[in-house]
């Protein structure tokens, strides 16, 4: 007699065999196979929670194994830096924030008795952040300039999950531009005044990114005209006032002032002025 054939259920089986003939005395024997179950590992949380898409620094949705069988434990590998793996009572869960953008692919496995494992995975794709950064000197972001000089440009670069920004706050004649990743703010301010501006990224829906300076306008210096009406005086006297017929404007700070004869001598000769 020959006993054969592959088992499909797992467990203790005793078995016993009986010989059949004559009326006499009957053989018998027998003997045990044990059949050792294989692993088992099941999704419990929801079918979506094996694809999530999210942003980088955002926690993931808890990802839940049920395992069970001949596994006595699971391992997971492929998850995103910040996002790990813990297994206990029979429940492997994955769960953590990413601190690495990209695409993950995670594969689970058991172990357990030596029968056939069992596997499961799926993908985490982590979106980056928004990137601003100061590529031109530091002190492009704080100018001070008069009305009708061109600015120092002023550069950013533009990365991770943004594609381009919006700026505000310029005076008018500066303008920002875009392109390969860099914004380049440039031009001439046919404006004066304090001018805050702030650069804010724009691309996916993950943090955006801000950054900005300041750009101060002084008014264009007016020198004023005086009055050039003609006077005599005396060595030893003193001259008249001599007003402005147009006040000075513009700049910064205080008008000063030095008198000096055509011919350019700036010591008084004696005699008469």
């Amino acid at each position: 007699m020959t006993i054969s054939g592959t088992p499909t259920a797992s467990g203790t089986f005793n078995y016993t065999v009986t010989t059949t003939g004559n009326g006499c005395t009957v053989a018998t024997d027998g003997g045990t196979i044990t059949v050792n179950p294989n692993h088992t590992l099941s999704l419990t949380s929801a079918p979506a929670t094996e694809t999530q898409t999210l942003c980088q620094g955002v926690a993931i949705t808890d990802i839940t194994y049920s395992v069970g069988g001949g596994a006595t434990s699971a391992g997971v590998t492929g998850l995103p830096a910040g996002v790990t793996g813990a297994f206990g009572a029979g429940v492997l869960t994955i769960s953590g924030t990413p601190t690495a953008s990209g695409t993950f692919n995670y594969t689970v496995t058991t172990t357990g008795n030596g029968c056939t494992v069992a596997t499961d995975g799926g993908t985490i794709t982590v979106n980056p952040n928004h990137t601003l950064s100061l590529t031109s000197a530091p002190a492009t972001e704080t100018q001070t300039l008069c009305q009708g000089v061109a600015i120092t440009d002023i550069t950013y670069s533009v990365g991770g999950g943004a594609t381009s920004v919006n700026i505000s706050g310029l005076p008018s004649g500066v303008t920002g531009t875009f392109g390969a990743g860099v914004l380049t703010i440039s031009g001439t301010p046919t404006a004066s005044g304090t001018f805050n501006y702030t650069v804010t990224t724009t691309g996916n829906g993950c943090t955006v990114a801000t950054d900005g300076g300041t750009i101060t306008v002084m008014p264009t210096v007016n020198y004023g005209t005086v009055n050039s009406s003609s006077e005599t005086v005396c060595v030893g006297g003193n001259p008249s006032n001599i007003p402005f017929s147009t006040a000075p404007s513009g700049g910064a700070g205080t008008f000063s002032y030095q008198w000096y004869y055509a011919d350019g001598l700036i010591n008084c000769p004696t005699g008469m002025i």
